[in-house]
This record gives structure tokens, C-alpha cells and sequence, in this order.
């Protein structure tokens, strides 16, 4: 025989708090649609950011039909996109490293630098603190050239 299960108002609303409190996978989207005019789907990350991905650019929706697109949607984990029109299940982290390996290099090596020289570790405040005992940043030598021509 089942056993009933009975929940509180207040557990389920401290359940609630502590699930819109627990940290996301970075995978994990809020919302998917299909976007006909633009002939692309649009990601919605929890931040609001959206990607739109032209339909052409996701070979696994190659030949569904518009239908089948408008049909879109996300399983419960927010991490995988089902097309089932045209039976796709289509990972959000392989499709966003994909349209991440589409950007061109220069937009990702910029950022990705800033990141990292924005970020804190003892050894580059130990640096510093070397430097500053020494007068501060290195001073950038230049290099005098010689143009006399004979």
C-alpha cells in the first residue's frame, strides 16, 4: 500500500527558496522558440540574453518542416531541445559551443584575455608587491636604431 506524503506550506515554500537559490548549470536555458520571420531558433538564457541560431547553421533540423519547428521545446532541465517532428534531441551545451566556434577568433581571445587579467591570485598580488618595492611597473626600454645611411 502507498504511503501518503504530506507537505507543508512552509516546507514546500523553503524547497522552493532554496531551488531558486541553488547555483544553475551555465547550459541550462529558461526558454526556446522558434522565430519564423528570422528562419532561427532563439535561445533564452536565465539571464535574458538571447541567441538567435539560424536554422541552416543546426544540421540536425536540416529538413524539419516549419511546423516542426514551431513545435520546439525544452525538457525540464532547461539542457536539451526537442524537435520531435523531426526526432531531435539536441544537446544546449553542443549547440552553444557550436555557435561559439562560429564567432570569429578575435571576438573570443579578446574576451577571454580580459577575463583572465581581471582575475586575482596571491602570485600576481606577490608580483606586485615585488614591483612596488622596486619603483613600481618596469619602465618599457626603448630602442634606439641607428638610421644613417652610408
Amino acid at each position: 500500500m502507498r504511503q501518503k506524503l504530506e507537505i507543508t506550506k512552509a516546507a514546500y515554500q523553503k524547497a522552493l527558496e532554496a531551488h531558486h537559490h541553488a547555483p544553475r548549470n551555465p547550459w541550462q536555458l529558461d526558454a526556446v522558440r522558434y522565430d519564423r520571420a528570422r528562419k532561427s531558433i532563439v535561445l533564452v538564457f536565465p539571464t535574458n540574453i538571447c541567441f538567435s541560431v539560424p536554422v541552416e547553421r543546426v544540421h540536425e533540423l536540416a529538413h524539419a518542416k516549419v511546423r516542426d519547428l514551431e513545435s520546439i521545446y525544452l525538457t525540464p532541465s532547461g539542457e536539451t531541445l526537442v524537435v520531435e517532428g523531426v526526432d531531435a534531441y539536441i544537446s544546449s551545451k553542443g549547440l552553444i559551443s557550436d555557435i561559439l566556434g562560429a564567432l570569429p577568433r578575435e571576438i573570443l581571445t579578446a574576451k577571454f584575455a580580459s577575463i583572465g587579467g581581471a582575475k586575482r591570485s596571491a602570485l600576481k598580488k606577490k608580483s606586485s608587491v615585488e614591483n612596488g618595492r622596486k619603483g613600481g611597473r618596469p619602465k618599457k626600454s626603448v630602442v634606439l636604431v641607428n638610421a644613417t645611411t652610408t
